[in-house]
């Protein structure tokens, strides 16, 4: 991103980035040379629709492999969660060798421990379906 923090400046130039590995969150140390013309450093400071949708389309990339990490770290919470607290309340100790009985209980548990987490991932499959569906026709 290009931030313009005075038109009037004249001092020597100034340059700063930060940037972190949306995958893991650490701090990148990076060497940047943007080499900006004039006509896009005027469209930057401007916010025109060009750079606009450029930035638009880095930050989809970023916030969907954020999202999908954050989906797959409360998917295993819930699992996980959900598989202890079953064992616990059926009784099974770590050396209980299942029974098919047994199996169709913590299944059922297990079922119905996870059916709001089921709820809410199958309504977000729905509602992207939906708007995928509605945005199919329009211009881009």
């Amino acid at each position: 991103m290009v931030v313009c923090l005075s038109h009037e400046y004249a001092g020597d130039p100034l340059f700063s980035c930060y940037a972190i590995d949306p995958s893991s969150g650490q701090e990148l140390d990076l060497e940047i040379n943007l080499s900006l013309n004039e006509e896009e450093i005027r469209c930057a400071f401007a916010n025109e629709e060009d750079y606009a949708a450029n930035m638009v389309e880095v930050f989809q990339g970023v916030f969907a492999i954020g999202k999908s990490l954050s989906f797959e770290r409360e998917r295993r919470k819930v699992v996980e969660r959900t598989l202890k607290e079953c064992v616990a309340k059926l009784g099974f100790s770590a050396d209980h060798t299942l029974t098919s009985e047994d199996v169709l209980t913590l299944s059922k548990c297990l079922a119905v421990r996870m059916e709001p987490f089921l709820r809410h991932v199958a309504s977000g499959r729905r509602r992207v379906v939906q708007e995928s569906s509605r945005n199919a026709g329009r211009p881009k």
